[in-house]
């Protein structure tokens, strides 16, 4: 069984306003969001749990966020301030330090999964637009990983995996992979902000991890990030976060990101023997800028032929097959790969420009990421036929509790007293449990009332009254 989703923090920049005001401004945009108010239940959520059997006392923060966030108007500690929506697509919409985040629901195949995420695009663009009407100022928005001052926001993925794996085994077959599939679904970045210098790299994020495994997300990031918070029955599930990918713009992209990740994962319940890298940490910034890293042992490694190691392990699969097409169209010429990977569209948009200062090449990689549907460089090159339309359409074999969350919200939005990911409390006191691993009736989201909707959920669960 699958379950994944993807959290998406977007850059956000309000006309005639700066950082400081950033908070608040994040907060008053998704106050313009349609869905349930101020309901979610953060009770139910422990972010310093440790995948390794142990909390942390706190979270790491970046020294200069911390400053930005003192002297910010709004604190993003308190509910209020992240202005939490409950969509009734089963998604979360929040402020999240300053950023509107798009939490998709959970999904069970990556056709879902990639329809989620455009919905959370055109969903984000509305909601700032509704925002940018009310205050009369111009709201831009990107799709991006960071602000090109030091700064950067993530793109959060999550992968439901049985706990009887383990945190070492996870690790060391998933890490290698969150590297290599660099190659085939960056986002692409204009130079560095840390690390060895360079006119362009593959990853917006490479540059911005220091550690080969912690929970933290703000600071000291980690290769492979260890909450331990499955928003699942803890004895049976991890929910692995993963936090090194990159915001992509082409829906093939974000799928085959994700598929690389699962398909890594599902290795991981097999006798698999990944490569390790000696150096993870420097490998995923010489793979961000092309170049080959060692292997323990000393072998000399490139993303590709790691991949392939990958490749040659899974069953074969439409998956499969399109990543190999990639890897050799990629290693004749990169350019092969422009209308199928976001780093090489965004490396000829760059490059065909002939822009010669840093910050008019950042313009263009910025540019790349903007939700405006008609100012934004991904979408004329879409509109263009330029890029290799998006053609999966997988069907919803299965209806799953963020459906059914969904439901809920969209229809008995009066009755709800409080929302996680795995439970909805009622005003009248009951709570009902939403199972990640149930196959839900259609029919409960054909229900008239709140009661007829509760005992097909139940039965579901094998409960009868």
């Amino acid at each position: 069984m699958h379950r994944f989703g993807i959290e998406t923090e977007y850059g956000f920049l309000v006309e005639g306003y700066g950082a400081s005001d950033q908070v608040e401004l994040a907060r008053d945009a998704v106050r313009c969001a349609p869905g349930l108010a101020d309901c979610w239940d953060y009770s139910r959520e422990f972010p310093r749990r440790d995948l390794r059997g142990f909390s942390v006392e706190s979270l790491q923060v970046d020294p200069k966020d911390w400053q930005f966030e003192r002297d910010s108007k709004a604190r993003q500690s308190s509910a209020d301030t992240r202005a939490d929506r409950v969509l009734p697509n089963g998604a979360r919409l929040y402020n999240d330090h300053g950023h509107p985040e798009f939490a998709t629901r959970e999904c069970a195949n990556l056709g879902e999964l990639v329809r989620q995420d455009q919905a959370g695009e055109e969903f984000a663009w509305s909601v700032c637009q509704a925002y940018a009407a009310k205050i009369g100022k111009r709201v831009a928005v990107y799709k991006n990983n960071t602000d090109f001052h030091g700064a950067s926001y993530g793109t959060h993925e999550n992968y439901l995996v049985s706990r009887s794996i383990g945190f070492a085994r996870l690790a060391a077959v998933l890490v290698p992979m969150l590297l290599a599939r660099t190659l085939l679904c960056g986002a692409g970045k204009v130079g560095s902000e840390s690390g060895s210098a360079t006119d362009f790299q593959l990853s917006a994020r490479a540059d911005f991890f220091t550690e080969f495994a912690s929970v933290d997300t703000l600071f000291r990031r980690p290769l492979f990030n260890t909450r331990d918070e499955p928003h699942a029955p803890e004895s049976d599930w991890v929910r692995v976060h993963v936090i090194t990918g990159d915001a992509n713009m082409m829906p093939s992209n974000t799928a085959r990101k994700v598929g690389l990740a699962q398909l890594a994962l599902d290795l991981a319940a097999t006798d698999f023997v990944a490569p390790e890298p000696e150096n993870p940490v420097a490998a995923f910034q010489l793979i961000s800028r092309g170049e080959p890293f060692r292997l323990i042992g000393g072998k000399q490694e490139t993303a590709a032929g790691l991949l392939e190691t990958y490749l040659d392990a899974a069953p074969p699969t439409a998956l499969t097959s399109q990543c190999r097409d990639l890897l050799t169209r990629l290693r004749d010429d990169w350019q092969l790969g422009a209308p199928d990977v976001d780093w090489a569209a965004k490396k000829f948009l760059v490059e065909a420009s002939d822009m010669e200062t840093l910050a008019e090449r950042r313009a263009i990689d910025l540019q790349y990421h903007s939700l405006d549907p008609d100012e934004g460089l991904y979408f004329g090159l879409a509109d263009s036929g330029w890029v290799t339309p998006w053609a999966e359409d997988q069907p919803q074999a299965t209806i799953t509790r963020g459906q059914v969350r969904g439901y809920l919200v969209e229809k008995f939005p009066e009755a709800i007293a409080a929302v996680s990911w795995s439970v909805v409390r009622l005003k009248s006191g009951a709570s009902i449990e939403l199972g990640i691993d149930v196959d839900y009736p259609a029919a409960i989201l054909e229900t008239s009332d709140v009661e007829s909707c509760i005992n097909l959920i139940e039965q579901s669960h094998g409960i009868s009254r």
